[in-house]
C-alpha cells in the first residue's frame, strides 16, 4: 500500500461530484443530457416514474461517479507500474532507494564473506598439505624444520633443552631391491604406524626422507633422549611386519643429539646424522648420542636383541 493508493479514491470522488453538480446545472437549463458513457444514458432510460426529485437527484449524482469512476481507474489498476518511484513524493522515494542500497550492501558483504571463508578453507588445506608426507601421513621434513626453529628461540629464551632423534631402518635397500618399491612402501607405512603408537604426547614425529625419520624432543635432555630411543627399539623388537605375506622382523638405527649453547639447526642435524652413521657402523639396531664433552659420537646403548634370536 502506497500513499497513491490513497490519493486516487478521494481525486477520483471530488472528480465525479464536481461533474455531477455541472451536469445537473445544464438540465435544469437545457432538460436535455448527453451521456459521457451508455451505462448512464441505459440507468436514465430505466428510472421509475414516481420517485422523488431528491431521489432522482441522487440517482444522477451517483450514475456521474460511477462514469467518472470507469474512467478513470484507481488503485492497483491506474498503472502497472505501482513502484514506478518517479509518482511517489521524494522523502518516500529516497527512503525506499536507501533501503534497497542497504539491503544490496548486506548481500554483497555476506558473499565476500562467503568468499574469504572458502579461501581460508582453501588455504589451510594447502598449508597442511605441504606439511604433510603423502605416503604415511606423518610430517614431513618441513614441518620438523619449523619445530626445530621453534625449540631453538625456545631455548635461547628461556633455556629450555631438547633434543633430535634421526632414526634409520635397517636393510631397508634389499627390502627395495628384492620385494620391488611396492612392497618397500608397505613397510614404510607400517613402520610409521608403530613409530606413532610408540610416542609420547610431547614427541614430534615427521618423515625425514626416504626410509629415515626424525622426532623432536621438547623439554629432552641427551639422557631422556637416549632413554627414549631405547623404548623405541624394544617396540620393534617385540613387533612382526607383514611383508609378502610373512611376518618379519624389522630393526631400527637411531642416532641422537642435544641442542647446546651456540648451536645452529644444521649442526644440531649434522650431529645428530654423525651418530646415526656411527650406529650402522657399531652393528645397527642400536642407539647411538653425540657427546658434547668429547666432540664425537658414543654408541652408549647396546644393541636390542630381537624376537628371532631370543
Amino acid at each position: 500500500m502506497t500513499i497513491f493508493d490513497f490519493l486516487n479514491p478521494l481525486a477520483c470522488g471530488l472528480l465525479g461530484a464536481w461533474l455531477g453538480s455541472q451536469w445537473y446545472k445544464r438540465r435544469d437549463s437545457t432538460r436535455e443530457f448527453t451521456s459521457h458513457s451508455d451505462d448512464l444514458t441505459t440507468q436514465q432510460s430505466l428510472e421509475k416514474p414516481g420517485l422523488s426529485a431528491a431521489h432522482q437527484e441522487l440517482r444522477d449524482a451517483l450514475a456521474v461517479t460511477e462514469w467518472a469512476a470507469s474512467s478513470f481507474p484507481i488503485g492497483p489498476n491506474y498503472s502497472s507500474a505501482a513502484d514506478d518511484r518517479s509518482l511517489l513524493p521524494d522523502e518516500v522515494r529516497t527512503e525506499i532507494n536507501d533501503r534497497d542500497d542497504y539491503a544490496e550492501k548486506v548481500a554483497e558483504l555476506e558473499h565476500a564473506r562467503l568468499v574469504i571463508a572458502e579461501q581460508q578453507q582453501r588455504l589451510l588445506l594447502s598449508q597442511a598439505e605441504a606439511r604433510t608426507d603423502a605416503l604415511t601421513g606423518l610430517f614431513n621434513r618441513r614441518a620438523m624444520n619449523d619445530w626445530l626453529d621453534h625449540s631453538l628461540k625456545r631455548y635461547r629464551l628461556y633455556g629450555e633443552a631438547y633434543s633430535l632423534m634421526l632414526i634409520d631402518i635397517d636393510d631397508f635397500k634389499l627390502i627395495n631391491d628384492d620385494l620391488g618399491h611396492v612392497e618397500g612402501d608397505r613397510v614404510l607405512q607400517q613402520v610409521a604406524e608403530v613409530l606413532v603408537a610408540s610416542l609420547k604426547p610431547q614427541h614430534q614425529l615427521a618423515r625425514y626422507g626416504g626410509d629415515e625419520f626424525s622426532i623432536v624432543l621438547p623439554a629432552s635432555d641427551i639422557s631422556v633422549a637416549q632413554v627414549s630411543g631405547m623404548q623405541f627399539l624394544e617396540s620393534f623388537a617385540k613387533h612382526s611386519f607383514g611383508i609378502e605375506n610373512q611376518l618379519r622382523q624389522i630393526t631400527l638405527t637411531i642416532g641422537i643429539a642435544q641442542q647446546t649453547e651456540n648451536l645452529e639447526k644444521l649442526e644440531l642435524i649434522k650431529r645428530a646424522d654423525a651418530c646415526l652413521i656411527a650406529a650402522k657402523s657399531a652393528g645397527k639396531n642400536r642407539c647411538c648420542y653425540f657427546d658434547h664433552g668429547i666432540g664425537l659420537p658414543v654408541a652408549a646403548l647396546p644393541a636390542v636383541i630381537s624376537v628371532e634370536n631370543r
